[in-house]
């Protein structure tokens, strides 16, 4: 109640920096949105075992938004507001023939050719206007000043020739094949069309005739695979050179380049090598699945960054290339068969990557300093793992001037008590930007990630449990850099009162020494990310017959749903699974107080007629 006291006196009387309560209250926005998906088909048949199918398939989204900010949500009192429109439209084209055949009851073939397109368009409006005179007047023309006024109409198409082939001899021994020409506009006229081809084979051990002396087994069967895959995740236009409009200067229209045109930006593709073994035993009762794999990715599409003196800070490319292996096992097993029934599905994975190539041998994300944070946390070398943590060794506070036995120098300053010792990983006696850049403290990669779901259904009952997990991957934890940096006037972590305070003191945590730089990413930010979390559980309960035909009803069934109800883990951050950077594949395992996920429990009914 003090502190509701403190955020909230009136309405018209809000006190703190950004107050929380001002911003739920007095910011009103409104979102409106239409949306129309649609799909028609026509399948025709030609002749006996060929067939034509045609689907034309629309996602249109219409979305308005105005949002108006009061002058009490502000600190120096403005309004502002906003009116945007967007439209989203999709759709999609896909044709196929398909001939299926038996020949003499044991050769079983498909074949199927098509052809798909695709496009998508979005089109937007936004506007924004400040200085209303009244909190009462909402509305973008209300407000005198223009901030801005943007629009935007943006697209792209892909092109699709593919066709697949499916053999069975006695469905005892199975090939299949693929292949796809995908073309997408998004790339360079020179390296439009990317060519993606696969294979599978698998034998069906159980069906052959010496496994009849085994009859616990009810299926064996080892498969082997080979594909290509690509990838066309950029910006529509990463590959031109485009300018933005609206930088203009004494009354006159401005433009200036922001994209560098890469006409031979073209498909990232991943070929993957999988080997696997399914066993089914005990009449269904245990199923088992293992599978080992080699993914290699080549011309990995990232940004790299350029001298600035080009105008422009960074560039698409093809320019990378990464490894993939590991082992994949899973276990479903039925525990209990009778009028209580009690099942569980297991799964566990062993994942190993490494960079092959990077463009140049050594790349450090600076892109990801800032927040508080002097120097890069994340670092791409060749021959490393993807999601290399890098920072100083922290050793320590010294407890007084002469444990600097050595006569350690951060730069050119002694290191005194109260200072952190860092690994002189040179031998300099210097810490320099060796110390800082060149160290790994931390891999972002687990050692292992898992899940075990247990269902139980007794008499109309029904019980879900769903755990998932992951070990051995270490977080920096930006969010404690920054409040455990005392170099500000910023809030503090609890932390800071085991600070070093006098000579003598035994501590981990340095002294206060305002704007003082030392918010170099160090180890004693790195954390264990390993975790354990009640995803999911669901309990639910289906009426009896007798109920449920009186109303006339087929089902009736009620639930209650929670997820992430709980989490156990040693990390002091809000979210083991926080990833700020999600978007850049090479930046992982940071943690600038990522928001963490929601708990929430949803009640509902399901009902069929």
């Amino acid at each position: 109640m003090k502190l509701l006291t403190r955020l909230y006196k009136t309405k018209s009387t809000y006190s703190l920096f950004n107050n929380p309560v001002a911003l739920a209250n007095e910011i009103d926005y409104n979102s409106l949105g239409n949306r129309i998906l649609g799909s028609v088909h026509g399948e025709f048949d030609l002749i006996e075992g060929l067939s034509f199918r045609t689907q034309w398939s629309i996602d249109l989204v219409d979305q308005r938004d105005n949002r108006f900010i009061s002058s009490l949500a502000t600190v120096r009192g403005e309004r502002r507001s906003s009116a945007a429109t967007t439209q989203n439209l999709s759709w999609t084209n896909t044709n196929t023939l398909n001939f299926t055949k038996m020949f003499n009851q044991v050769h079983n073939l498909s074949v199927l050719a098509g052809y798909e397109q695709q496009e998508v368009r979005r089109e937007g409006n936004r506007s924004e206007t400040s200085g209303h005179s009244s909190n009462d007047i909402i509305t973008v023309n209300g407000g005198p000043i223009l901030e801005t006024a943007t629009s935007e109409r943006r697209g792209f198409g892909i092109e699709s020739l593919f066709g697949r082939v499916n053999y069975a001899f006695k469905d005892k021994y199975l090939f299949s094949a693929n292949v796809r020409r995908d073309g997408s506009s998004k790339f360079g006229r020179n390296k439009r069309y990317g060519i993606f081809p696969s294979a599978s084979a698998g034998w069906r051990i159980s069906a052959e005739p010496f496994m009849r002396r085994f009859g616990f087994i009810n299926d064996l069967k080892l498969r082997a695979s080979v594909g290509a895959t690509g990838n066309q995740d950029i910006p529509e236009y990463a590959t031109r050179g485009l300018f933005v409009a609206g930088r203009n200067y004494a009354g006159l229209g401005g433009v200036f380049p922001t994209e560098i045109p890469n006409p031979d930006l073209s498909w990232e593709s991943t070929t993957q090598y999988n080997v696997a073994l399914d066993l089914t035993i005990l009449d269904g009762r245990i199923t088992f699945v293992t599978e080992a794999y080699l993914k290699r990715t080549k011309d990995l599409l990232i940004q790299r960054f350029i001298p600035q003196a080009f105008g422009i800070d960074r560039v698409w490319r093809n320019d990378a290339d990464t490894e993939n292996k590991g082992l994949e096992f899973g276990l479903n097993s039925k525990n209990m068969v009778g009028a209580l029934k009690w099942e569980t599905n297991f799964n566990i994975s062993f994942n190993r990557n490494k960079i092959l190539k990077f463009g140049n041998s050594f790349r450090s994300t600076v892109a990801r300093q800032g927040f508080g944070i002097q120097g890069p946390v994340s670092n791409v070398q060749e021959g490393q793992p993807i999601g290399l943590l890098i920072g100083q060794k922290a050793l320590g506070v010294l407890p007084t001037d002469e444990d600097n036995v050595t006569g350690l120098m951060n730069g050119t300053t002694l290191l005194r008590g109260g200072d952190f010792l860092v690994e002189d990983l040179n031998g300099d006696n210097r810490i320099t930007a060796t110390e800082i850049n060149g160290s790994i403290i931390g891999y972002a990669q687990p050692f292992f990630t898992g899940g075990v779901n247990n269902t139980f259904s007794y008499k109309g009952i029904q019980l879900s449990v769903f755990l998932q997990g992951s070990y051995g991957n270490d977080i920096f934890n930006a969010g404690r850099a920054i409040i455990e940096g005392m170099d500000s006037y910023d809030n503090a972590s609890k932390n800071t009162l085991r600070r070093w305070r006098k000579p003598g003191d035994l501590t981990d945590v340095p002294i206060a020494i305002q704007n003082e730089t030392r918010n170099q990413p160090q180890s004693r930010f790195m954390e264990d990310g390993s975790y354990l979390r009640v995803k999911t559980l669901t309990l639910g309960y289906t009426l009896p017959a007798s109920l449920t035909n009186k109303i006339k009803a087929a089902t009736i069934k009620v639930y209650a749903t929670g997820q992430n109800l709980f989490t156990f883990t040693n990390y002091t951050g809000w979210d083991p699974e926080a990833n700020t950077f999600s978007r850049d594949p090479f930046d992982l395992g940071i943690d600038y107080g990522s928001f963490p996920q929601a708990r929430t429990i949803v009640l509902g009914i399901n009902m069929g007629f």
